[in-house]
């Protein structure tokens, strides 16, 4: 490898050679319905049945200790009722975002089954969060925002996988890969994604999440940030962090968050981490 891997992946990101799909056709049509002011749950019942594996995700979640109820659910309808529309969509995105977390070499692929859990807990729980503290007005763009703020790891573990395909002598130790991944994530991230036009309200979260300033008045960048800080602590993800003080986190007292919501939220996590197996 005669280029810094730096700059390999500033080539990677520049030549367009990534491939991690944010959000397929269907995912974008979901997304557009549920929006719209000419919702209807029809529509969106036929979107889902087109796709099988959309189906017996959709019903799975559904059924799931995380969302359950008392009875069975066995319609994809009957799921859009008890998860609600908004859920529902959030469904559709992580399925198919979850197929970009495959690699080749089985070190890596342990890695990035790492980071699928981090990331879904993540989202599952911004939304948890933003509803708990009364911020339903950020719910909608929480569930992206979790999801896509280790995007940049995701694209880095990409890189390295491709780079071994071509080159049998480039195999990085783990420590070194855990160090590229927590150095260079969020910069690599940010500008991928403004690179495929992503909305700059997830490209700030991709690119601040670690940044040690942030204003009392970015509450979802905060909310993303707090729930990152305690999937690390709980070890779901890559960045195990079990002496974590969650509570007492300068995120926490932004957003308000007591010691019994941070204990709170730290089960729904667990809980939710177990979600990603469903999908």
């Amino acid at each position: 490898m005669d280029m810094p891997f730096s700059e390999i992946v500033d080539a990677h990101i520049a030549a367009n050679r990534t491939e991690l799909p944010v959000l397929d056709e269907t995912a974008v049509k979901v997304q557009k319905l549920v929006q719209s002011e000419d919702y209807d749950a029809s529509l969106l019942e036929e979107l889902i049945r087109e796709e099988p594996v959309l189906t017996a995700s959709v019903l799975r979640l559904a059924n799931s200790s995380f969302y359950g109820g008392l009875s069975q659910i066995t319609s994809v309808r009957d799921a859009i009722v008890r998860l609600g529309s908004q859920k529902v969509s959030s469904v559709v995105i992580a399925v198919t975002q979850r197929e970009s977390y495959q690699m080749r070499d089985p070190k890596l692929q342990s890695l990035v089954s790492k980071l699928w859990h981090h990331s879904l807990a993540c989202a599952i729980g911004s939304v948890w969060l933003a509803e708990r503290l009364d911020r339903k007005e950020l719910a909608d763009h929480a569930f992206m925002a979790g999801m896509l703020h280790d995007l940049g790891k995701l694209l880095l573990l990409r890189v390295i996988d491709d780079l071994q395909q071509v080159d049998s002598d480039f195999d990085p130790p783990l420590p070194l890969v855990n160090e590229m991944l927590a150095s260079m994530h969020a910069a690599n991230g940010a500008t991928l994604m403004r690179n495929w036009n992503i909305p700059e309200i997830y490209v700030e979260i991709v690119a601040r999440h670690h940044d040690p300033n942030f204003g009392d008045d970015e509450s979802l960048l905060t909310i993303v940030r707090l729930v990152d800080l305690a999937c690390n602590k709980i070890g779901v993800g890559i960045d195990a962090r079990p002496d974590a003080k969650v509570a007492s986190s300068a995120e926490a007292q932004v957003l308000g968050v007591s010691d019994v919501l941070a204990a709170e939220l730290e089960i729904r996590l667990e809980d939710a981490a177990g979600v990603a197996s469903l999908l």
